[in-house]
């Protein structure tokens, strides 16, 4: 053993075998009387800690994700998610309550108790839409008057809306506010005008839409 060099007439010896090893000490005494005594050290092989998450990101509308096992040399598993949720199979599935990032721990062991640890992070994510009618009529008759957005989810908004030479006559940061097809308190004609939305979704992703609506008086 590689380890023992240099503490071969030491009384203590500290080794680090990589595999079974037996060791042999001799002692003498003051008479030159010698005696050997032997030890063999066994070296049990440890197990590796190893999972999927299948799929690792799902959305909360289905919150449903399957933990598969993929570890070497283990004969027994305990699972832990930092929502609460504990498991002592290979492999599990799991619905998830909540939004957010979620912290799986896999600790696996073998025959001889050594044991492996394995760390993953899945995600939830809120569930988000955005809808952009191409059609709107603001004659007053409280149907329809007022281009709008709509979304769920969405954490950063912004519209604009320009005309067919690419003047900007319309801009708002309020998801809930909409364009009535003026600008300067001017009704603009009928026509296509060419919107541009920018927002974030429930992934903190930043999106863009560029589109055309048209405005029929």
């Amino acid at each position: 053993d590689a380890t023992l060099a240099g503490q071969t007439t030491q009384p203590i010896i500290v080794v680090s075998p990589i595999t079974t090893t037996t060791y042999s000490v001799t002692a003498t005494d003051d008479y030159g009387c010698l005696n050997t005594a032997s030890q063999m050290v066994l070296i049990h092989p440890n197990p590796s800690a190893y999972f999927l998450a299948n799929p690792p990101a799902v959305s909360i509308l289905e919150p449903v994700i399957s933990f598969i096992d993929n570890s070497y040399g283990a004969t027994s598993y305990y699972w832990y998610i930092d929502d609460g949720t504990v498991a002592s199979t290979p492999s599990f599935t799991h619905t998830f309550t909540d939004t957010g990032f979620f912290n799986v721990s896999l600790i696996v062991a073998n025959q001889w108790g050594c044991k492996d640890t394995a760390v993953g992070t899945v995600e939830v994510r809120p569930n988000y839409t955005i809808y952009i009618p191409n059609t709107f009529t603001p004659n007053k008759d409280l149907k329809n008057d007022v281009f709008h957005v709509y979304g769920e989810g969405i954490t950063e908004f912004e519209l604009r809306i320009f005309d067919r030479w690419g003047k900007q006559i319309f801009i708002t940061d309020d998801i809930n506010m909409g364009w009535d097809g003026k600008c300067d308190n001017i009704n603009y004609p009928e026509g296509v005008y060419v919107y541009k939305v920018v927002y974030r979704d429930g992934t903190n992703k930043r999106k863009y839409i560029w589109g055309t609506v048209t405005l029929i008086r």
